[in-house]
């Protein structure tokens, strides 16, 4: 019989009988189904990987923009007394200017 042929009951019947190309067909889905999950099971192992080291990347690079900022507040600090320095510097010279054209 084949799969849409009815049998006494009225019922269609489907044929149960496995064929050699039906055994390869089945083994080449499971073998093909498995070398996907084992692969999917590495690539996640190498993202979880990646991620972790993106972590500490970040982590070192949070602690270096950190002590960046640190260091440039102190820059900054070190700027602003140069340029107070500089001012009276300034007026220091101006005031001996002044003097010199005045004799």
């Amino acid at each position: 019989m084949a799969i849409n042929e009815m049998n006494a009951n009225g019922r269609r019947f489907i044929d149960w009988r496995l064929s050699v190309g039906n055994i390869i067909t089945i083994l080449g889905m499971t073998i093909g189904g498995l070398s996907m999950w084992f692969g999917l099971g590495e690539r996640v192992t190498i993202v979880e990987q990646a991620v972790a080291t993106h972590a500490v990347d970040i982590a070192e690079n949070a602690d270096r923009l950190r002590r960046s900022e640190e260091r440039a507040g102190d820059v900054r600090e070190r700027l602003r007394g140069i340029e107070v320095t500089q001012q009276q510097q300034n007026e220091t010279l101006k005031r001996i200017l002044d003097a010199v054209e005045a004799r």
